[in-house]
């Protein structure tokens, strides 16, 4: 009969095992894939071609040193139908501003920012809804 220490060893063992087989699938799979496949920076090197990107579509808010891009006409548009007030605190609550900190750069006290924000994100949920012919969840 084997007592709980003998159980442990024995699952240790298992544990070890698992653990160094699971070690050696990923390094094979690593090798395979340095094989066949390659970055898309070790191709263009390899190619000798270089790369831009198309700025043709891309739309910019800003407010002060701040800005953001925007690629989808939808939300460009949704975006361009709040207030000025919430287009502002939409773009730093997107840059990751605190609603203390948006309120310190807009002057707005911190409560109507919250509840500007939660209006903004409401009306451009809505509207990308619309847009998009997505039904209202009930």
């Amino acid at each position: 009969m084997t007592n709980d220490k003998d159980i442990q060893k024995i699952f240790d063992v298992f544990c070890r095992k698992v653990l160094t087989n699971k070690l050696k699938d990923y390094h094979r799979g690593e090798v395979r894939r340095k094989k066949y496949e390659m970055t898309l920076s070790e191709m263009s090197s390899q190619l000798n071609v270089s790369y831009e990107w198309d700025e043709y579509f891309v739309r910019e808010i800003r407010m002060g040193e701040y800005g953001l891009e925007i690629q989808d006409d939808d939300l460009w548009e949704a975006l361009l139908a709040l207030p000025e007030t919430e287009q502002k605190i939409i773009l730093l609550h997107a840059l990751d501003f605190s609603d203390y900190k948006i309120s310190d750069r807009i002057n707005v006290p911190r409560r109507t920012v919250a509840e500007k924000r939660k209006r903004a994100l409401k009306r451009l949920k809505e509207e990308l809804e619309r847009r998009h012919g997505f039904e209202k969840s009930k």
